[in-house]
């Protein structure tokens, strides 16, 4: 596998752990607050980790000589992902 390989991968994996880490947040902020209490700290730990782990492969991109990407326009531009304003259906299934 070359570097150029290696790197579309890299830049894969960190717009997706960038996304786990919104979402995860996001599941956090939607749950209850006394109801939920350890779901919602398991969450804010799965963010805050998701985050960590974005920053290393962002250093790990870097370090390659090639610049990381993690601005919305490419989160938005993967397959199978969609701007999802308050109220649509993937907010809405949270609570299902």
């Amino acid at each position: 596998m070359g570097l150029h390989a290696v790197a579309d991968d890299l830049q894969s994996l960190l717009i997706e752990v960038i996304d786990l880490a919104l979402t995860s947040k996001q599941a956090s902020w939607t749950l209850g607050r006394s109801l939920f209490s350890p779901v919602r700290t398991e969450l804010d730990e799965l963010a805050a980790d998701a985050r960590r782990w974005a920053d290393e492969l962002g250093e790990r991109l870097a370090g390659m000589g090639v610049p990381p990407t993690a601005v919305r326009k490419r989160l938005l531009s993967r397959p199978g992902s969609r701007d999802s304003p308050p109220g649509s259906s993937t907010t809405q299934r949270l609570w299902l």
